[in-house]
């Protein structure tokens, strides 16, 4: 899969974090000196599918773009939406995502679990350049 450059103030996130999930990933990013991974993002809505705790790192670091992979989420098979446990696993849908982000509400943080039949590569892009 191919990735992009993509503006923070694009993005529109569909659930909430953990502060001490975002604090370990914002202290990996900063000490790494680079990005690692992309979100997976709708490229319809701009939702982010994946990548909730790299975004609100990136928002700490002060960056002004992140790598994103673009995917049109409602229509594109090979990727799937379930819920974590305890929650049952049909509890979440790809329309409740889009319906949550596209009106700024946010689920609680790991409510959607998304998996995909496709690689996502791993990265090495200098903060300085983001």
């Amino acid at each position: 899969m191919s990735w992009e450059l993509v503006e923070l103030s694009l993005l529109r996130p569909h659930e909430k974090t953990y502060d001490w999930r975002v604090e370990k990933m914002f202290t990996k990013i900063q000490s790494n000196g680079f990005f690692h991974k992309p979100l997976l993002v709708d490229s319809v809505t701009k939702t982010i599918l994946d990548g909730h705790h790299r975004y609100e790192a990136s928002l700490r670091l002060g960056l002004n773009r992140v790598p994103v992979i673009l995917i049109d989420y409602e229509n594109d098979h090979r990727i799937e939406v379930g819920a974590w446990p305890p929650a049952p696993l049909n509890s979440v849908t790809k329309e409740l995502v889009i319906e949550t982000s596209m009106q700024n509400r946010l689920m609680k943080p790991k409510s959607s679990k998304h998996t995909t039949n496709f690689p996502i590569p791993r990265l090495e892009i200098p903060l300085t350049e983001l």
